[in-house]
């Protein structure tokens, strides 16, 4: 909705929690394998149709129990019946650009301010263990474990199961995310652990960098950003492994106030004392920010928070830890940011140059004609 021209002046402030559009997967320019995805889901649950209109209208009559039965949490089904890769399943069912909602890729939009002209008031944030969401995924066997551990043969078969495609394959690529996240004093360890290395890389690549481009693109234009990274590995998290620290989503019950639900201890969630002290500055904060585009306003006269969170701005970089101390902190994977949002595309770029001046002169003069234009 930030980036359609159709929301201009329709809302004021938005919260980004679980990513934003500038991770190089949302958008897509077009539809094919949203349009494959579909059919293959059709096909698992016995609606195989040879139009996408005869296969809504059978996927409609299917009870919902039908894809709880048919859909397996791993997408094995799925990617049986379409043959695309894990990374395209769960990616597949997104927005595309269609030239009226979505005028165009992320990059471009915001380098250009092609976007909602209203300044928007933003949050947004990330946690500091979204790499573990993926590793439950490629790794379902571990789920129950209490501690989870990646040699290095394992970490070369799962590394790159949710790279972006445009790069994946590039062994210069490949060789350079290594250098960046293998922890090299460790590699050669005949039991050297990848965990880290595997969940930071992904965490880092999917959310936080993601994350800091986009807050980065909207303060340059001007909007009031905040920026948060929840490090605080919950008691009880909502995803039921042991290992997953602060990962994807743990920040939620602490937004919504999970612990203050009348059935919260039916579900069997609790929370320590300073965890409930920090899911009510939290709630304070984002309802705060709801009412005034100001996490430290919250609308009375005179009223803020103890915790004082200041703007996002380049330079500057400040963001809030949520952990029960709420400290400021500053330049949150600045190293790791300048590498995804700003090497690796060149790398990326220059590794394409090469590989057409390698090739056969026809394509190469098309390169350097390409190459000649804006």
């Amino acid at each position: 909705m930030l980036l359609s021209p159709l929301s201009d002046g329709l809302f004021h402030r938005a919260i980004l929690q679980s990513g934003t559009t500038s991770n190089g997967v949302f958008p897509r320019e077009n539809k094919s394998k949203q349009n494959k995805l579909a059919h293959g889901i059709g096909k698992v649950v016995g609606c195989e149709r040879d139009n996408t209109e005869e296969l809504v209208k059978c996927l409609r009559t299917v009870p919902a129990e039908t894809f709880e039965e048919n859909l397996d949490p791993e997408m094995r089904n799925l990617m049986t019946a379409t043959g695309l890769g894990i990374d395209d399943v769960v990616n597949a069912a997104i927005p595309f650009v269609d030239g009226h909602l979505i005028t165009g890729m992320t990059d471009d939009l915001l380098n250009q301010r092609a976007f909602t002209k209203t300044n928007v008031d933003i949050m947004i944030g990330t946690n500091a263990d979204e790499g573990t969401f993926y590793l439950c995924m490629v790794m379902p066997q571990a789920i129950n474990d209490p501690v989870l551990s990646i040699n290095k043969t394992v970490y070369e078969q799962i590394w790159t199961a949710f790279i972006f495609e445009s790069f994946k394959y590039i062994p210069a690529v490949q060789d350079a995310i290594k250098l960046m996240y293998v922890n090299w004093e460790e590699a050669d360890s005949d039991d050297a652990d990848y965990v880290e290395a595997y969940s930071q890389m992904q965490g880092d690549f999917e959310f936080v960098c993601p994350s800091d481009k986009s807050a980065r693109a909207y303060s340059k234009f001007g909007a009031n950003v905040y920026m948060y990274h929840m490090t605080h590995a919950p008691s009880t998290p909502i995803v039921p492994v042991a290992w997953v620290k602060a990962g994807h989503a743990e920040d939620i019950p602490f937004v919504f106030g999970l612990h203050f639900r009348n059935d919260a201890g039916q579900n069997n969630f609790t929370m320590k004392p300073e965890e409930v002290d920090m899911s009510l500055k939290i709630m304070r904060y984002w309802t705060n920010f709801a009412k005034t585009g100001n996490p430290n306003l919250s609308g009375v006269e005179g009223a803020s928070s103890v915790e004082d969170w200041p703007l996002f701005k380049v330079p500057g970089l400040l963001y809030k830890e949520l952990s029960p101390k709420m400290e400021t902190k500053r330049a949150l994977k600045a190293k790791e940011c300048a590498f995804w949002n700003d090497f690796l595309p060149k790398l990326v770029k220059h590794t394409d140059a090469a590989r057409v001046c390698a090739a056969p002169d026809d394509e190469a003069e098309k390169y350097k004609e390409d190459s000649n234009h804006p």
